[in-house]
């Protein structure tokens, strides 16, 4: 197969898209495996594992501060194109 090297490539869009929902997925994913370490406390102690849950709790209380983060940077986002636009 030959490539026709003197067409240019078109340029790629960046994606718009603001990370708030990624963070959401993230966060939830995390709630989930904290409270499945949590019900599942003993036969995870009992295989050694006895910091599940507390890392599970860190990666929700992450999760919210990113949370928070992301939606500040949006709406600042949001205002800076206002000032722009207008």
């Amino acid at each position: 197969m030959s490539h026709d090297l003197t067409q240019p490539t078109p340029e790629l869009e960046p994606l718009a898209v603001d990370g708030i929902s990624a963070v959401k997925l993230g966060t939830l994913i995390w709630a989930i495996a904290f409270i499945v370490c949590l019900i599942a406390r003993k036969p995870l102690q009992q295989l050694g594992i006895k910091d599940a849950h507390w890392i599970c709790l860190a990666g929700v209380v992450l999760g919210g501060l990113g949370l928070i983060y992301t939606r500040r940077r949006v709406d600042r986002l949001k205002l800076v194109s206002d000032i722009v636009n207008d």
